[in-house]
C-alpha cells in the first residue's frame, strides 16, 4: 500500500486536472447544457452496454450499477436509460452531469455497500490512482452479486520498465501506481475474479495535442510501451 501522503499528493494532482483548481467544481450551468446535448444516442449507449457488459438494455432495469471513478458509463452512456440504481463512487467532489444518478463520496477500498448487490460494476483508468489496488479489488468481489460482472480497464507498461516504476511513482503525478499487464491480470486473479474478455483499446494519439508537454508525455508513453486494457471480468464461484 503507497503511503498516505504519497495517495493525498496524487488525489490533490489529480483533482487540478479535472478542475483546474480543485475547490471549483469543474462544469458550470451553460457547460453542463454543452456536454449533455452532446450525449451520445440511446441507441449508442445500449449499443455500448451490450458489447461490453455483455447485456441487453432492457436487462439493466432490474440491475444495481456501480462506477468507481468516474460518470462515463453510469452517468453518461446510461442517461436516459432505467435501471434499478445508478451509482457512482469517487473520493474527489464533483457535481453529477444527469439527475438519475446518485453520486457517493467514498474510496474503493471501503465501498459502503453490502455484499451481493451490485450486478454491474464499471471502473476506467482508476485502478492505478488508488491507495491499495488489490483492496480496491476486494471490495468490488464483496460487493458484485455471483452473477454480477467488472467491466475494468487500465494503463499497463511492457515488462522491461518494472525496474522504472519507481521513478514512474514519483514522476507520473496523478498515478501512485503502475502494472505490467501481468501483475494486473494476476491481481485480480488473486481478488477472486475471472477474466472473460479482452477488449482491445487504442493507444493515446499524438495529433491533435495542444501542449508540448502532453505530445512528450505521449512518446514517453510508447516508448515504456505504455496501452491500455479493458477487461469483463465475473466472480470466481
Amino acid at each position: 500500500m503507497k503511503s498516505t501522503r504519497r495517495w493525498k499528493i496524487a488525489q490533490r494532482r489529480e483533482a487540478a486536472c479535472y478542475t483546474g483548481d480543485a475547490r471549483k467544481p469543474r462544469y458550470a450551468p451553460e457547460e453542463k447544457q454543452r456536454l449533455a446535448a452532446s450525449l451520445k444516442s440511446r441507441e449508442e449507449r445500449q449499443q455500448q452496454a451490450e458489447e461490453v457488459a455483455d447485456l441487453r438494455a432492457t436487462d439493466l432495469q432490474r440491475m444495481c450499477i456501480l462506477e468507481i471513478g468516474g460518470r462515463q458509463f453510469a452517468d453518461l452512456d446510461l442517461h436516459g436509460i432505467e435501471t434499478r440504481h445508478k451509482l457512482v463512487l469517487d473520493p474527489i467532489p464533483w457535481p453529477a452531469l444527469s439527475g438519475d444518478c446518485q453520486y457517493i463520496q467514498a474510496v474503493g477500498e471501503f465501498i459502503p455497500l453490502k455484499a451481493n448487490c451490485i450486478h454491474v460494476c464499471w471502473t476506467t483508468n482508476t485502478i492505478d490512482h488508488c491507495a491499495d489496488p488489490p483492496q480496491v479489488l476486494q471490495e468490488i468481489r464483496r460487493v458484485l452479486a455471483d452473477s454480477g460482472r467488472l467491466v475494468i480497464s487500465c494503463n499497463v507498461f511492457a515488462p522491461w520498465t518494472r525496474p522504472l516504476f519507481p521513478v514512474f511513482d514519483r514522476l507520473d503525478g496523478p498515478h501512485p501506481w503502475h502494472f505490467t499487464r501481468s501483475t494486473f491480470l494476476a491481481m485480480i486473479k488473486r481478488a477472486g475474479l475471472s477474466c472473460h474478455r479482452e477488449f482491445p483499446l487504442r493507444k493515446p494519439p499524438i495529433r491533435g495535442w495542444r501542449r508540448r508537454t502532453s505530445v512528450l508525455k505521449v512518446l514517453l508513453g510508447r516508448m515504456a510501451g505504455l496501452s491500455q486494457i479493458r477487461l469483463r471480468c465475473t466472480p470466481e464461484q
